[in-house]
């Protein structure tokens, strides 16, 4: 039992001038962590700042491009194609709803 407590100890001296992150956990105390560089873990280490480069910006730009079925030309094809529907009926004498 006295070596697992001297092992303890040493451990605990081996940390105790190692910064820890201090975040708010949801628990609300403090986050115990090993802090990086910038003071906080892995986990708290905030927001990312965004692409640096010019690869990783149109990356970012690219990975936003609106497709599908929401899209402004999908959209308007749809209203398009009612359009045309709506035509044809009123033509043929088809007005129901």
């Amino acid at each position: 039992m006295k070596k697992n407590s001297e092992a303890s100890q040493s451990m605990n001296r081996l940390f105790e001038n190692v910064p820890q992150c201090g975040a708010k956990t949801r628990s609300g105390e403090a986050c115990k962590k090993l802090a990086m560089k910038n003071g906080r873990c892995k986990f708290h280490g905030g927001k990312s700042t965004g692409p640096k480069t010019i690869k990783g910006k149109l990356k970012a730009a690219l990975s936003n491009y609106k497709h599908g079925f929401y899209s402004k030309a999908a959209k308007e094809e749809r209203r398009q194609t009612a359009e045309w529907i709506k035509e044809t009926r009123q033509s043929l004498g088809l007005n129901y709803q």
